[in-house]
């Protein structure tokens, strides 16, 4: 019997994947067939899925169209999919940002504000010294993640759950202690950091980091810009 389950599972599985990848390209192609459209409304034939399948799908769809920007609206109606494409809110629309800097190369000390190197002269210089691990001055990456949510937060009363990374920046989160990659395979999301973020590859960030909350059509995101990314 639990070779069957299993199975059965499997199979739900496989299904889930195939029509994540199907239903994508079915509504793009639903969209571009509206030109120039603001707003895209979208309606294609999905696939038999169960209730549980289905929302899983949905969340995937969601998360695979907003690391491009875009905000899918999206819902099943028996076996069909429907739903809105848009554009995430541009600054004209509403959009409320933060911006930081850090360095990959550790001890670099930076002004999280400007981006402008902290100089110091010698060890005997008033200042901050790095004599840590490569790990170590990772967590400073995190320090500033959390600083860039908090100042969003103070300014706008917001609270920011997302962060979106490239690939190269994920391999640096990936290697400090807050974070904990997903075990879930029905998970759209790669991990957590802390207690506070689901983190996101997307293929569009080289080295930036997204963290954002969009509420309506107001989006608030904090913007942490990683320099120095190919000194190691």
């Amino acid at each position: 019997m639990k070779f069957i389950k299993k199975y059965k599972q499997d199979k739900e599985d496989a299904l889930i994947e195939e029509s994540i990848s199907s239903l994508y390209v079915k509504v793009l192609d639903c969209a571009a067939s509206q030109e120039e459209a603001e707003t895209h409304a979208v309606k294609v034939h999905g696939a038999s899925l169960s209730r549980k399948a289905q929302d899983i799908v949905l969340e995937k769809l969601r998360l695979k169209f907003r690391a491009e920007d875009v905000i899918a609206d999206l819902f099943f109606s028996q076996d069909e999919l429907h739903g809105t494409l848009k554009p995430v809110p541009s600054p004209s629309q509403e959009t409320y940002e933060v911006r930081m800097f850090w360095s990959r190369s550790p001890g670099k000390f930076l002004n999280k504000m400007t981006g402008a190197p902290v100089n110091l002269a010698s060890s005997l210089s008033i200042g901050p010294q790095f004599t840590g691990t490569m790990r170590e001055w990772y967590e400073t990456l995190v320090e500033t993640i959390i600083d860039a949510a908090n100042s969003l937060h103070r300014q706008h009363m917001v609270a920011p759950n997302k962060v979106f990374v490239g690939p190269d920046v994920l391999s640096i989160l990936e290697s400090t202690v807050l974070y904990r990659p997903n075990t879930n395979e029905y998970s759209d999301s790669e991990g957590t950091l802390t207690s506070r973020f689901k983190v996101y590859k997307s293929s569009r960030l080289t080295n930036e980091i997204e963290v954002c909350v969009d509420l309506g059509d107001e989006r608030y995101i904090a913007i942490v810009n990683v320099l120095d990314m190919n000194i190691i």
